[in-house]
Formats: structure tokens, C-alpha cells, sequence
């Protein structure tokens, strides 16, 4: 959240409480993600350049037999991707991609399980990471969203990762773990999907995330290096672990310049 009352009044504050529960495991892309990654592909590879026309409603229904609602779902997806606008009386046709434009949902457990990194190579950009920040230290960290407040108090291990796509710094990450809760955190080299690494690798099985969305300007960051005020988009959030057990406390900046968030609230 902004640290000061300035930060709210200078840019239009959001916030948004996004609770999500993990109904099971191994949860698979439904079919319209997968119809639309494979447009996503030709549209990125060029092969249906700027201006030119995807494959309509009825055309997806009858090369992939699939319903009318799910060929509707691509469409959309692909639109809120901001890949493609629909025209009435023209169809849907394929947008002038300039700089970096990119949009992901919260809210799902498929959206949170995610990779930062394969989501950069699916936008056909490329990634690359830089850890800033690395601590094991003994007090507290907390934050409240909503009207619930969150705290890890004890034996701490901070990580700082400065998360690129094409050479632009895209996020500032800061993670702070629980390092009694999850023994030997603090000798991973860099953590690409936190509930993948708690899983795989301490068997925790986060059942719950809390998160919390505002929009702040900022100004003179040192990873950003911006010389005039920038919009940002700055995330919170907890990582439970059963009914009540915090595990770890995300407090991280996006570039505001080049994301939009959208909602999902289906687990």
C-alpha cells in the first residue's frame, strides 16, 4: 500500500480485496486459453499481421468443435490480451502492438500458479531476472488488506527480484518468507513461482492468497531510475498455508506504463 497520504491523492488509488481458494491440483488451461494461445502464436509470428482478420466465432467453432460460448471466450481473451479489437461489421482484427503492452488476471488459482517468466515468452518477450535484494534476518513484516491483518514474526528471509522483459524493468518483487515455517528458503538462488517452490520443494500446499491492488505514482526509484513521476501498479499479498498459517508476504511494483490487471474470481 502507498506510505504516504500523498501517494493516494497524487494517482487515482484502487484497491481491491481478490481472495482466492484452491479447489485441486494440477489444474489444466481450459480449452479456450489453448485455442487462443495458438491465434496469440500466429498473430506474435506475424502470420496474421496488424490489421488483418482472426478467425471469427464460427470459423473457431467449426475448426476446433468447440461451443458457441467457448469461441466467444477466445475472442475475448485475445481482446482483453489486447491483441485484437472487435469492429462491428468488420470482425475482429488484429492490433499495432508498440513497446510493451501486457495484461494478466488475478484472483484465479491458475492465474497466481502462473510463471512470470513463461507468461513473458508466451507475449513473445524475453525474460531475464536480477535478485537486488537478499537477507535472513530475526524480527517482523506485515501488511493489512481489507480488514485483515497479516504477520510474519521471527526468522525472516527477505528477497528482492528485479523481474525484466526485453531489457525493461517490469517488476520489483520483494518477498518476505517465513524461514522457520519453510527451513532452507534462504538457499534457493531464485524463486520463479513461489507456490510451485513451496510445493515441489518444502511440501507446503498453499491453500489460501489474499491480495490487494493499488495505483500509485512514483518518483526517483532506484530500480526504476525514472527522472519524472511514473504510474505503478502495487501489489500486496499473503500466502497461507492451511487455515490460518502465513507463510510468506508479497510486497511488489509493476510498471504501470505496461500492464493492466484484470479480475477472475473462479478458483
Amino acid at each position: 500500500m502507498p506510505n504516504t497520504q500523498t501517494d493516494i491523492l497524487i494517482y487515482c488509488h484502487i484497491a481491491m480485496q481478490v481472495k482466492w481458494k484452491q479447489m485441486r491440483k494440477g489444474l489444466k488451461l481450459p480449452k479456450y486459453k489453448i485455442i487462443a494461445q495458438k491465434i496469440a502464436t500466429d498473430i506474435k509470428s506475424g502470420k496474421i499481421p496488424p490489421y488483418g482478420k482472426v478467425p471469427s466465432e464460427n470459423a473457431i467453432i467449426a475448426r476446433y468443435g468447440v461451443s458457441n460460448a467457448t469461441s466467444r471466450k477466445v475472442l475475448l481473451h485475445l481482446e482483453m490480451e489486447g491483441l485484437v479489437k472487435r469492429i462491428r461489421g468488420k470482425g475482429t482484427v488484429v492490433l499495432e502492438r508498440k513497446g510493451i503492452y501486457l495484461s494478466r488476471a488475478l484472483g484465479s488459482y491458475s492465474a497466481i500458479k502462473e510463471s512470470f517468466s513463461d507468461n513473458l515468452h508466451y507475449d513473445g518477450i524475453v525474460p531475464s531476472v536480477k535478485i537486488a535484494e537478499r537477507e535472513l534476518y530475526c524480527g517482523k513484516v506485515n501488511i493489512q488488506i481489507g480488514g485483515n491483518f497479516y504477520e510474519i514474526v521471527g526468522k525472516i528471509f527477505k528477497i528482492r527480484t528485479l523481474r525484466y522483459g526485453n531489457s525493461r524493468l517490469l517488476k520489483d518483487e520483494t518477498i518476505y518468507f517465513d524461514a522457520s515455517f519453510c527451513s532452507g528458503i534462504e538457499n534457493e538462488d531464485e524463486i520463479s513461482n513461489l507456490i510451485d517452490t513451496l510445493s515441489s520443494k518444502f511440501k507446503i500446499s498453499i491453500s489460501n492468497v489474499d491480495r490487494n491492488i493499488g495505483a500509485v505514482l512514483i518518483e526517483g526509484h532506484p530500480y526504476f531510475k525514472n527522472r519524472s513521476p511514473m504510474p505503478a501498479l502495487n501489489v500486496e499479498g499473503a500466502f497461507i498455508a492451511g487455515s490460518q498459517k502465513v507463510v510468506a508476504i508479497e510486497k511488489s511494483l509493476y510498471d504501470g506504463y505496461c500492464y493492466k490487471f484484470t479480475i477472475d474470481s473462479k478458483p
